[in-house]
């Protein structure tokens, strides 16, 4: 075939037809004198799909993940690669090569959620009701004692997360920033967290993510104050723009989820953030703040 416009289709019939057969060096072959110098199209990054799967049969992993990653897909023969890379195939490294090869996965904030989600189910009782269990790590009574064997696992991330906020590879460098500045809280830091969640708020970052980090704003705030007339006229519209944004986005799907077993909003197991977000915030902040000061009243206006 001499002419141009349907090349690449044959081209990848060939490389297809090659590696089915296991010819591998023909796969090679096909690549490097005809596919690789091609305009980037959905066809050559199919044949990326072949010869990674090539590189990937003889070990040579790391350039096999580098035709991987062209393909836009995180599938399982990437990870794969991932999994043969990682010296101690943690989470957290897995988080990093994902970043290098996509930083704008959709992947990456399900796989940073999940971790923050556990830190904070490990750190829950000392960091937002003031003491410390000895439970262990289970799934039924995660325990301060599982957070402390895993917290330089969550240091790592957090340190992760605000290198690539500094960094211009992420659409939504907020989001990581916000990720530091909650696992800081978590670790008992909440000076820090404050400078960090204040970064968030300037630097670039989804809607969605804008109104997370203006919560966390609000609860760290609310960890740091004085509890004085100037804290709680900076407090009183903030608390009421969280009580607004839980009841705007208190769905029908989400009252589904959460009302029907065992009554769950409601008896403080909710997985909703903004209703979670606002207990924590006036029963486990404010609420022992204002009891410290013996103001009983305003503590129980807050319960």
């Amino acid at each position: 075939y001499q002419g141009t416009a349907f090349k690449t289709r044959y081209l990848l019939q060939a490389m297809r037809a090659a590696f089915t057969m296991d010819q591998h060096n023909l796969c090679i072959r096909l690549w490097e004198e005809h596919l690789k110098n091609q305009p980037e199209s959905s066809i050559k990054r199919m044949c990326d799909d072949y010869i990674g799967g090539v590189y990937f049969q003889r070990g040579d992993y790391q350039t096999a993940i580098n035709h991987y990653a062209r393909t836009m897909q995180t599938s399982g023969s990437f990870w794969w690669c991932v999994d043969n890379l990682t010296e101690k195939k943690s989470d957290i490294e897995r988080i990093r090569i994902l970043y290098q090869y996509h930083p704008n996965s959709p992947e990456l904030p399900r796989m940073i959620q999940k971790i923050c989600r556990e830190a904070e189910k490990r750190a829950n009782l000392k960091v937002f009701d003031g003491y410390i269990d000895d439970n262990e790590d289970d799934d039924y009574n995660p325990g301060y004692n599982s957070y402390l064997k895993n917290r330089l696992r969550y240091i790592e991330l957090r340190d992760f997360a605000l290198q690539v906020a500094s960094e211009k590879k992420s659409d939504n460098p907020a989001m990581w920033q916000y990720a530091a500045a909650f696992l800081t809280l978590l670790d008992g830091k909440p000076e820090m967290a404050s400078k960090y969640i204040a970064k968030a708020e300037r630097i670039k970052g989804t809607g969605f993510i804008k109104n997370n980090v203006k919560v966390l704003s609000i609860m760290i705030e609310a960890y740091n104050g004085k509890y004085d007339k100037a804290f709680e006229a900076r407090m009183l519209p903030k608390l009421q723009w969280l009580d607004e944004m839980t009841v705007t986005n208190l769905t029908p799907e989400i009252k589904e989820d959460y009302l029907g077993y065992e009554n769950q909003m409601f008896n403080n197991y909710s997985m909703f953030y903004f209703n979670d977000m606002m207990r924590k915030i006036m029963l486990s902040i404010m609420m022992p703040k204002y009891i410290a000061q013996q103001n009983e009243a305003k503590a129980i206006m807050l319960a």
